[in-house]
């Protein structure tokens, strides 16, 4: 009797506080053909935001800079924090409901408590019911069970800038939506409130530098790391401090530039 093929679901996610990047990348990487056809799942926290409350705003719900932060004002913290649930719930299904293969999320996973660990506990149950749908599937279908059980693999970019960076691009967002405030109300949330991630492993990357030269090369370190291109441990760990310290300032200068 013929063995049913395990099956091998890969979760890509870029991460980190707002305006380090992440929709930048997201946008690189969502064309490439590893991303592409009707087995990969894409989203983003503010796709999320406009698919389930674009209709808070009162106008046609966009899917661009405008439209996200229209709706980012017209929703309460809260419906923010059940947006992380809304987006697990959505990968959760397009596992186990629609046989999606590969994940790529862009998203801020800013806390432990919230959004990091119930992420893992998501994983570990849809890796459950993947095993346990394998094992009637062979059944139904006449084949053994899988010599090995299916897997769920995560792998997260963790993106970071400095604060001049930051506020640049900050600047440019707020020139190009035509509002006035002082610092994005988004950024805030996202970067007062962050947490280095100790649910999972990450490579940590600064986008400072935005030279075409630099921007290449962190495209390319992306796409190693995500096709299974395990950094030295040293590096990782040497990346994870540089985050650390590189967020505790703009922290810092969040709160001066809240205060002037």
């Amino acid at each position: 009797m013929e063995r049913m093929k395990n099956r091998a679901i890969e979760i890509h996610i870029l991460s980190g506080h707002n305006g380090a990047g992440k929709s930048l990348y997201f946008s690189f990487l969502s064309p490439l053909p590893e991303y592409s056809g009707p087995e990969v799942f894409k989203a983003s926290k503010d796709t999320i935001y406009v698919r389930y409350y674009g209709n808070r705003t009162g106008r046609q719900p966009k899917d661009n800079e405008d439209g996200y932060l229209a709706v980012y004002n017209a929703i309460t913290p809260a419906d923010r924090l059940y947006t992380d649930e809304l987006l697990r719930v959505d990968v959760e299904r397009a596992i186990l409901v629609d046989n999606a293969r590969r994940v790529l999320l862009d998203v801020v996973m800013r806390t432990r408590r919230y959004h990091q660990d119930p992420f893992m506990k998501m994983v570990n149950r849809v890796e459950k019911w993947l095993q346990r749908i394998d094992a009637d599937r062979a059944v139904m279908q006449g084949f053994l069970s899988p010599n090995l059980p299916s897997k769920v693999r995560v792998r997260v970019v963790l993106l970071f800038s400095d604060f001049e960076a930051v506020l640049r691009r900050m600047n440019a967002r707020r020139d190009r939506a035509q509002t006035d405030w002082k610092i994005a109300p988004s950024f805030v949330e996202s970067t007062m409130g962050f947490q280095i991630p100790r649910a999972y492993p990450f490579l940590a990357i600064n986008t400072s530098n935005e030279s075409s030269a630099a921007d290449e090369n962190r495209k390319q370190e992306i796409v190693r790391f995500f096709t299974g291109d395990d950094p030295p441990p040293k590096l990782m760990e040497d990346r994870a401090r540089e985050a650390r310290r590189c967020i505790a300032d703009i922290k810092r200068n969040t709160r001066k530039l809240m205060n002037d």
